[in-house]
């Protein structure tokens, strides 16, 4: 079911591509949104210009007191099992700076390193040294999802691949930017578990922390024709997001009909503020929990302004396909102003 929509999908937008492509020999209007990047403090710039753009995903992501308030700690804390000794924050924080030194030195990942495992690597680009790329501690019950940019990679959103360019088209964001709500986003959803008799007791979140290197390079933003006035931001290049790992018992499975029904219902509850995908659902070994694994913003990342509601899996597929078809090849120019013209975030709490 899954493969088929994904099918539907993917070649509803090649055909879509070839059919509505704007000519090479036509002029790109002077009123186009437009970003330029560079390093804060280099003359060298990029610039992307794009009708998808908006104010919202771009300049109010970030937020660096927000980032520094929940900065992973330094000293000794408690791990999630507390029978496992406590965690050293700074031995933590000094494996990540020499993991991203090692990365930045490199055009290749290696099969091993010595203190950490590579659990995922396809969205990161180990020549331009940007994307994403998560790993767990060999010596401490803790993950690390690691966000790498660079200005050019930033005003390149179709240069990463298909689904980092759809999810571009659709929310005017990238994995960069959307890291930053994860947290935040973690916060919103574990005031909605309190809140309910039923989820309290049967579901829970790791916690989280940012993380950032010390000899840090900042990525400059800066807009034209977009929003009520020109909006300027300057981001880090490289941060991490640190949180509990996690022992599975049953990790939810797409054709298990009661993980599905579980999932949806969960997803619903909290007004679809997580990605449905069935792989951010487990249940935890020892304490039976639902575990909600990636708590990145779900509106954010596909452009959401108004409740999204779906039945089952394939309404799922077939509404969110439906969506992002509209998103690349069918928002009139009255409803591209519009939304070029709000200086607002998208929305859902986040």
């Amino acid at each position: 079911m899954i493969f088929r929509m994904r099918s539907i999908f993917y070649t509803l937008l090649i055909v879509s591509c070839s059919l509505l492509s704007r000519s090479i020999y036509r002029r790109a209007s002077d009123k186009l949104p437009r970003i330029t990047t560079r390093w804060l403090g280099e003359e060298r710039t990029y610039t992307l210009q794009h009708p998808n753009l908006e104010v919202g995903p771009l300049f109010t992501n970030y937020g660096p007191d927000y980032l520094a308030q929940h900065l992973f700690p330094e000293h000794y804390i408690d791990a999630r099992d507390s029978a496992q000794p406590p965690i050293y924050g700074q031995e933590v924080i000094k494996i990540l700076e020499a993991f991203v030194k090692e990365l930045q030195s490199a055009n290749a990942i290696r099969a091993h390193y010595k203190d950490v495992v590579i659990l995922k690597k396809k969205d990161y680009n180990p020549r331009s040294h940007t994307g994403l790329i998560i790993v767990k501690f060999k010596k401490y019950p803790l993950v690390a999802k690691l966000f790498m940019e660079t200005p050019a990679s930033f005003a390149s959103p179709f240069s990463k691949g298909f689904e980092p360019a759809i999810f571009f088209m659709m929310g005017s964001i990238n994995r960069h930017l959307s890291g930053f709500l994860r947290i935040r986003n973690s916060e919103v959803i574990r005031d909605f578990i309190a809140q309910s008799p039923y989820w309290s007791v049967r579901v829970d979140i790791p916690r989280k922390w940012f993380w950032q290197p010390k000899d840090q390079r900042w990525i400059e933003v800066i807009s034209s024709n977009l929003g009520s006035q020109s909006h300027r931001t300057v981001i880090p290049s490289v941060y991490a997001i640190i949180a509990d790992a996690i022992t599975p018992h049953h990790c939810f499975e797409i054709f298990n009909r009661e993980d599905r029904l579980k999932a949806l219902e969960f997803c619903h509850y909290v007004g679809i503020r997580v990605d449905p995908h069935i792989n951010n659902f487990m249940v935890e070994e020892g304490t039976n929990k639902l575990i909600i694994v990636d708590t990145e913003h779900f509106p954010s990342m596909v452009g959401l302004r108004e409740s999204f509601t779906f039945d089952s899996y394939g309404d799922w597929y077939t509404k969110l396909s439906c969506k992002g078809f509209v998103d690349c090849f069918g928002r009139t120019k009255d409803v591209r102003k519009k939304i070029q013209a709000s200086d607002a975030r998208l929305v859902l709490d986040c």
